[in-house]
Formats: C-alpha cells, sequence, structure tokens
C-alpha cells in the first residue's frame, strides 16, 4: 500500500490508503512510520483516536533519540485507551534517558492500578512495566517498594527467573539475608535444573556469608563450580570452533528442532535457552515466522481447494436435480430461474478453482521471491543478536566463577574470626531478619523443607537459618 501510495495519481485513492494504515496501525512495521508521517502531514490527516499509531511513532522516534516527540505522541494517548499501560511504560522510558528517575517512577505508579485493572497477570507489556517499576525503585534505594514489585511478575513470563534472581538482591540491600538465601536455595532444587542461573549460587552465598553461616556459604560456591565450571569449557570450546554467526543461529534453531536435546554442538541446553530468550532475538525471529507463516497460507488455500470442488459438485447436482423436478411438475418457475443462475455461478467457480493451485503456486513463488532478501536480512541480524549475546553471557559467567575465590577468601576469613570469637568466650544471639521484608505472621506458613518446591510459593521462601554474627559484624550486615 505504501508503494501504491508514494508511485499513485489518485488522490482520493491515496488518501484512502493512508487513512486505511494509520486506522489499523498495529498490522504496521515501526518504520513504516517514517513514510506515513510526511504523507499524513501533507493531507493533513487526524490522528486523535488513533492511539495504536500514536504508540508506533512514540516507539520510532525513542529509537531515533527524539524523547520531546515521543512523549508529544504519547500525551494524546487517554486513561481509558487499550494502549495506556504501554504508553505509560514508554513514556517513563523517555523520562528515564532524560534522566529523570523519579518523573519515571511516578508514572508507573500512577499507571499501576489500571495496569492490573486492563491486563492480564502473564501479559508481556503488564510484566515489563512491573520490572521496569522494580529496577528503578531499587536504584533510588526503595527496597520495600522494590521487593512488592519484582513479586509481581508472572512467573509464566520469560524474565521471571532474571526478576527472582534481583528480588533476591533487593532483598541483601534491605538487610533481608533469609528471604534471599531462601529463596535462592529454592532455584536449587530439582524442579529448576534446566535453568541458567549461576549468579544465584553467590547470591546464596552472600546470604549465608551475611549470616555467618559459613559452611552453607562454602557448599553454595562448590555447588556452582560443580555446575557451571564445566559448563565454562564446553561453552569457550564452541566459541573458539566458531567465528561465524551463523553459526549461532544454526545452534538454536538446531535445539528447536528437538528440545528434548540435553546438549547440541556441546552447548547445555539451559544455556541455549538463555540465548533464545533474550527479547532482541525474539523480536527478529518473530519477523522470520511472519514470513513462514505467510508462505504457508498459500499452501492452506491450495490444500483447502480439492474439497470445495467436491461441495461444489455435490451441490450443482443437488441443483439440477430440483430444477429437473420443478421443470417436469411445471411449477416454481422464480424458483427455477433463481437455481440456474446459482448454477451458472457455481460452474464458474469450479473452473476457477480448476485453474487456482497454479496461480496459487506462482503467486507463492513471488512471494517467496519477494521476502528472501527481507528473511535473510533479518536471519543475519538475529545470528548477530546470539553471538554478541553468547560472547555476554560467556563473559559473565566466567566473571562469576572468579568472583568465587574473591568470595571463599572473605567466606573462610570470616569463619576464621569467628572461630576465635567464641574461643575467647563471645557468644552471637539469634536474630530476626530485617523487619522492611520479613512477611506478616498471620499471613505466612512455616514447614520443613522436605524436598519439593510449591511453584505459587517461588519468591517467598525463607531458610530456616537465623543470623548467628558477633555484635559487630551483624551491624555491618543489616541482621540486628
Amino acid at each position: 500500500m505504501l508503494q501504491l501510495v508514494k508511485q499513485g495519481d489518485d488522490k482520493v485513492f491515496r488518501r484512502k490508503a493512508v487513512e486505511s494504515m494509520v486506522a489499523n496501525a498495529v498490522q504496521i512495521r515501526t518504520e513504516d512510520v517514517l513514510s506515513l508521517d510526511p504523507l499524513i502531514n501533507e493531507m493533513k490527516i487526524d490522528t486523535a483516536g488513533r492511539d495504536a499509531y500514536q504508540i508506533k511513532r512514540a516507539k520510532q522516534n525513542l529509537a531515533e533519540g527524539d524523547l520531546s516527540t515521543a512523549e508529544s505522541a504519547l500525551q494524546r494517548i487517554g486513561s481509558n485507551s487499550e494502549y495506556y499501560p504501554e504508553a505509560a511504560l514508554l513514556k517513563a522510558n523517555a523520562s528515564y534517558r532524560r534522566g529523570d528517575v523519579a518523573s519515571a517512577i511516578n508514572t508507573l505508579e500512577k499507571s499501576a492500578p489500571k495496569v492490573e485493572q486492563l491486563l492480564k497477570k502473564n501479559d508481556k507489556i503488564r510484566n515489563l512495566i512491573f520490572l521496569t517499576l522494580a529496577r528503578m525503585q531499587f536504584q533510588k534505594g526503595n527496597y520495600k517498594a522494590s521487593y512488592a514489585n519484582y513479586l509481581k511478575i508472572d512467573k509464566s513470563n520469560a524474565v521471571w527467573l532474571q526478576s527472582t534472581t534481583e528480588q533476591a538482591l533487593t532483598q541483601i540491600m534491605s538487610g533481608d539475608n533469609v528471604g534471599a538465601a531462601g529463596n535462592m536455595f529454592s532455584l536449587h532444587t530439582d524442579y529448576f535444573k534446566k535453568a541458567y542461573a549461576p549468579e544465584t549460587y553467590v547470591i546464596r552465598s552472600v546470604g549465608y556469608l551475611n549470616l555467618c553461616q559459613y559452611g552453607d556459604a562454602a557448599s553454595a560456591l562448590v555447588d556452582l563450580s560443580r555446575r557451571y565450571g564445566k559448563m565454562l569449557e564446553q561453552l569457550q570450546a564452541f566459541k573458539a570452533q566458531n567465528k561465524d554467526q551463523t553459526a549461532y543461529y544454526n545452534l538454536v534453531k538446531e535445539w528447536f528442532s528437538n528440545t528434548d536435546q540435553a546438549e547440541v554442538k556441546g552447548v547445555p541446553r539451559s544455556y541455549i535457552v538463555e540465548l533464545a530468550r533474550h527479547p532482541s532475538f525474539m523480536s527478529l525471529q518473530k519477523q522470520i515466522n511472519s514470513f513462514e507463516d505467510e508462505l504457508q497460507k498459500f499452501s492452506s488455500i491450495a490444500n483447502a481447494i480439492p474439497a470445495r470442488e467436491q461441495s461444489i459438485r455435490k451441490t450443482m447436482a443437488q441443483l439440477r436435480t430440483e430444477i429437473s423436478a420443478n421443470r417436469s411438475k411445471k411449477i416454481n418457475e422464480i424458483q427455477v430461474d433463481y437455481s440456474e443462475k446459482r448454477l451458472a455461478s457455481l460452474d464458474l467457480e469450479l473452473q476457477i478453482a480448476a485453474t487456482a493451485p497454479k496461480k496459487i503456486e506462482k503467486m507463492k513463488t513471488l512471494a517467496a521471491a519477494r521476502m528472501a532478501p527481507e528473511k535473510e536480512k533479518f536471519k543475519a541480524a538475529a545470528a548477530g543478536v546470539l553471538q554478541k549475546r553468547y560472547a555476554e553471557a560467556l563473559t559473565t559467567l566466567n566473571a562469576i566463577l572468579e568472583q568465587k575465590d574473591v568470595l571463599a577468601y572473605e567466606i573462610y576469613s570470616g569463619a576464621g574470626e569467628h572461630l576465635r570469637y567464641q574461643m575467647a568466650g563471645g557468644k552471637a544471639n539469634d536474630r530476626n531478619p530485617a523487619a522492611a521484608l520479613t512477611p506478616e505472621e498471620q499471613k505466612s506458613y512455616k514447614w520443613k523443607f522436605r524436598g519439593e518446591v510449591w511453584e505459587d510459593e517461588v519468591g517467598h521462601y525463607r531458610s530456616s537459618l537465623t543470623n548467628v554474627c558477633p555484635d559487630q559484624i551483624a551491624k555491618n550486615t543489616g541482621g540486628k
């Protein structure tokens, strides 16, 4: 339609085409705004009430760094619009990029009640709003509010595991080491054995260290080495052998062809999932899938033709019988005339159906040729994202395993100091964790962990270990 609008001479048609694209903006690409905006201005088309188009416009403006124009587009979307939650998220993003974190937080906090009212718990935008809000509140040191918003991330969302890890960091910063250690422990049970989360072992170890539970802290680091030490070697070997970015796309593609595989080319399943769940890759792969879906529609139509031909022939036979019966009785001439016209129409449809398969195949070939360059472009971009993501995650894993040695030194040093304190007659009383994030007694339950994790309760688990640090150490860890 864009090509026709640019090349056509019919002003009425061009205007209707632009109005149609604005009205159905949910179907257009964000970058199409660059072509449509000049046409809208030229034709003086009113975009009031076209919230989907304002969202696309704001996204394009944000991509270009034009924050003012983006905010102007978002201001047109009212609180009763179905696009209000996404508009609030984009507006907060613009404020954050200006350096105004307080305004960004205020925008999201103000939208939160409406977001919970309009969107289901598993909605992508809803989860992104609460994740963004939790991160901003963490940045401002409001750990209690941050913790509460992390708990709103739905477990079906791709960012849930990451958000749970960040939630534990919030608990560490607030001094709730019991909560942080308990939640990270729940992620290390068999229920999550296929997940990739090396940093959770470090957080768990830090939680134990802050409680002066040195044996458990050291044990968490041993588990980290056992699970991820070999994996690091596997990942480094694959990276050394594969310099071409296409190898990373093929790696993910091969795993998707059979998701029961524990490894693909020496790379563990959990790491491949970590690569594939990245939003940048998912967005590009969605575009690639749309090309495949479009080609599949041609095949679906062609496959439906034989059944349609059979149905037409059956109907035509019934009509011929009816016409013959009515003529022999010389009655209902009006019905006979109608039936004959319908018979002629079906005969024409049958002729079209006979030639349709070849025409559809030709259209499919033309469509495939048209989409091939675009598809390859998206594949190359997706491969580049995966290669970059692979390298970044590998660097992070290597850093985590290196930090293990530093943390181990802190653990053994603290254990020695603690032992000397006790030998000198010092005592440490059990302390409750920080009150800020401690659940209310009437709203919580306590039971012994027997190897079973309840999915609904993940994020709320707490360790039964208590803070046994000497007074001076307790002051430094927020445990008093």
